[in-house]
Formats: structure tokens, C-alpha cells, sequence
């Protein structure tokens, strides 16, 4: 295409040189900057651009050329660029709020004494060993050995109520009255809670297993 471009001109008939003497040669224009000059949107340059066999420069890349030409002013992080007194004096301003919401160093070392004191519960859906800490157990009494069991647990309570007896907690119940040394035993209240113990079975469980041992 002969001439210089101007802004009308028709942007598919520039030819693959004319590409590289508007993009690669001084001052180096952006896409965007080029996309005004055609009145086109940056991303169809890019394709013109790619069509030539020319390979667009990144955004960082161009920033640089624009900071370095002078077109663009630098950025605070950019070496040798003063932050200024603002910037400091809302950093300091940021470290005195989280001064004030740390932690009394009492409260520390007993939320980490809590930690390393771990105890043992029940699966609350299966009766399965599970190992907590005293903040978790506060506030969630009741957990499972994995989430799935957690998740059937809350899903059952919403269903059929607190008091009701869990299913498998009552199988598993049955199982082991049947075993030693509890099938030994008169199979009482006592013997049965006694047996429920091992797994977390709650008096709904208990009272479930004996009417049917009842009937």
C-alpha cells in the first residue's frame, strides 16, 4: 500500500511489509494504539498482525516500551520510583489495625495447647473411631470419619428428627451382643449400654435393640 495511512484507510488492504514498518519500526505503537488509527478493534490487528508472520509483543513487553518512551509514567513498584508518603502512611496505618486484632499471647499458647490435646469419639453415623481436638469437638459435637458419613448423618436428623435411632449404629449394635463376652450376659439395659459404648450408641439405639429383643 503506497502513501501513509490515515485514519479511513481499509485495514485488509494493508500489505504484510506495510504491517512491519507500522508495528516493528519506532515508536513502536501498541495494538490499541493501532486499532484507533483504523477505527478496528486491537484484536483484529492482532489477527492482521499474525497473518503478516509478525509475532504481537506481550502487554509487558509493550509496557516497557511505553514507560521507557516516556508515554506512560512508571508505576510505584518500578525501580527507583518513590512510593511517596501516602502509600507509608496508609501501610502503617494497616500494621497498627492488625497489631490491635492480634491474639493475646495467653490465648495463643492455649489455642495450641487445645491442639495438641486430641481425644477420641464416635463416628456419628457409623460409630467408627475419630480423632478431634476440643475447639472442633465445641463446635461440632457430632462428627463423621469422612464427609460422606457427616453428611448422611445431618441429612437423617433433618428427616426423621433427633431422637431417632441411626441404622447402622443399631446393626451394628445387634453384631456385637451377639459376640464375646455379651452374649454371656443377661441382655439387659445395663449389658446393652455397656456394648453401645464401644460405638457411640445413644439410648435410642439402646431402647431400639431391646424391644427387639423383647418381642
Amino acid at each position: 500500500m503506497a502513501g501513509k495511512l490515515t485514519e479511513d484507510a481499509d485495514v485488509k488492504l494493508v500489505t504484510p511489509a506495510r504491517w512491519r514498518e507500522l508495528y516493528l519500526r519506532e515508536p513502536l505503537p501498541s495494538m490499541s494504539e493501532l486499532g484507533r488509527r483504523f477505527g478496528t478493534h486491537p484484536a483484529t490487528i492482532r489477527y492482521y498482525l499474525l497473518a503478516a508472520g509478525i509475532s504481537p509483543r506481550s502487554r509487558a513487553e509493550q509496557n516497557k516500551i511505553e514507560i521507557n518512551r516516556g508515554r506512560k509514567a512508571k508505576p510505584p513498584s518500578w525501580k527507583g520510583v518513590s512510593r511517596g508518603s501516602q502509600n507509608g502512611e496508609r501501610l502503617r496505618a494497616l500494621n497498627l489495625s492488625r497489631i490491635g486484632q492480634r491474639r493475646p499471647a495467653a490465648s495463643i499458647q492455649k489455642f495450641r495447647q487445645s491442639m495438641r490435646t486430641r481425644f477420641q469419639i464416635h463416628c456419628s453415623w457409623c460409630g467408627d473411631p475419630v480423632w478431634t481436638v476440643p475447639h472442633e469437638y465445641k463446635e461440632q459435637p457430632y462428627q463423621g470419619c469422612c464427609r460422606s458419613h457427616g453428611a448422611l448423618h445431618r441429612r437423617f436428623r433433618e428427616r426423621s428428627g433427633p431422637n431417632a435411632p441411626r441404622p447402622l449404629i443399631v446393626d451394628r449394635l445387634r453384631e456385637l451382643l451377639r459376640q464375646e463376652p455379651y452374649k454371656a450376659l443377661p441382655l439387659i439395659y445395663e449389658t446393652v449400654e455397656k456394648a453401645g459404648a464401644t460405638i457411640g450408641a445413644g439410648e435410642a439405639e439402646i431402647i431400639e435393640v431391646l424391644m427387639e429383643i423383647s418381642r
